[in-house]
């Protein structure tokens, strides 16, 4: 199953680690701190394929 991360606050990590347990594929990550989502990304080793996005909105237009 694909999925989009939308805000990398607090809870963030219980997410990241439930969908890799999990075996989903993320797709995307939003949050309209780049910093913050950019250490999220760091921290649990996302992908570079996963899209980077710091609008919710245009999450929601262009992913599937």
């Amino acid at each position: 199953m694909k999925y989009a991360l939308i805000g990398c606050g607090r809870i963030s990590p219980n997410h990241i680690m439930a969908a890799k347990n999990n075996n989903l594929h993320m797709v995307a990550i939003c949050d309209v701190d780049a910093s913050c989502m950019e250490d999220k990304v760091r921290k649990f080793e996302i992908p570079d394929t996963v899209r980077k996005y710091t609008d919710y909105k245009d999450l929601l237009k262009i992913e599937k």
